[in-house]
């Protein structure tokens, strides 16, 4: 990822984590965090700046990228590749990471986040959570925008999905009890608010 990506990408995923951590508390009692596809590490600095119990942080991204990152107290970057392992953790972050890719690709990326984590442990995955049906809201049209922004960007194969298509994903792997928030092993967290 060239700077000038890693510098779009950190000026709206710090709006979107400050956001996160005034609504959601899924990192309460963590004291090991992997972030997938962290970049310089700017969510995880903010995710342990709020949640002094989470010890650990792990950045996790391509090693070119994670390269680049700064030193950030408590995090240690590790470059790799999701699609072979990911870090173990209590619990694993991702954020825009499914949006980019096949439902295939997708169920890989997943996999490998449950190989990864301990009994008991929890994804949380904030993506971009697309209505069932369409209609003329302002947050359906921000949604859309993105799922654009998403093809001409990354790649045509990737696409925001409905609530039901990433419930299905997650469930590739096995039954696990999920819902929007609060759940036992996974997290979705819509990333952008209803309204």
């Amino acid at each position: 990822m060239n700077g000038l990506m890693q510098k779009a990408m950190s000026g709206v995923s710090v709006p979107f984590i400050k956001a996160v951590l005034d609504g959601y508390d899924g990192f309460q009692g963590v004291t090991r965090l992997v972030d997938v596809g962290g970049s310089a590490g700017d969510c995880l600095k903010m995710i342990m700046d709020r949640y002094p119990n989470v010890r650990e942080g792990i950045n996790f991204d391509l090693p070119e990228v994670v390269a680049k990152a700064p030193t950030i107290a408590g995090v240690t970057h590790v470059g790799g590749d999701m699609f072979k392992s990911i870090p173990s953790a209590d619990v694993i972050f991702m954020k825009w990471i499914l949006s980019t890719w096949t439902d295939c690709e997708c169920k890989l990326i997943l996999e490998n986040c449950y190989k990864a984590l301990p009994a008991g442990g929890k994804l949380i995955a904030c993506e971009p959570v697309v209505p069932r049906k369409s209609d003329d809201s302002h947050r359906t049209r921000a949604l859309l925008e993105n799922d654009i922004f998403v093809m001409t960007i990354y790649r045509t194969k990737g696409k925001n999905r409905t609530e039901e298509e990433l419930r299905q994903l997650e469930a590739a792997d096995g039954p696990r009890r999920s819902h929007t928030h609060k759940s036992r092993n996974v997290d979705i967290v819509p990333s952008l608010a209803t309204g």
